[in-house]
């Protein structure tokens, strides 16, 4: 969105989160450096569509992996 503008280097993707509790949806954003993602989340917090949120879930990093590297680690059944 237009609060996004700041960080072209962050990638934001919205999902439609019905039925997963509460939720109307949920916010996923992929970036190649984590101090991108932490400077563009700051900068969302002061945003006035920020006054919109209710409830504020827990922010979770991880490293980026092909496909075929998260099959490969994943325990089979």
């Amino acid at each position: 969105g237009i609060a996004g503008r700041e960080f072209p280097e962050v990638v934001a993707s919205t999902l439609a989160a019905f039925a997963l509790g509460d939720y109307e949806c949920l916010l996923s954003f992929e970036a190649d450096e984590l101090h991108s993602l932490v400077d563009a989340m700051r900068h969302q917090r002061g945003v006035e569509a920020r006054l919109h949120v209710r409830e504020e879930t827990p922010f979770f990093t991880g490293p980026r992996v092909e496909l075929s590297e998260w099959i490969a680690r994943q325990p089979r059944v």
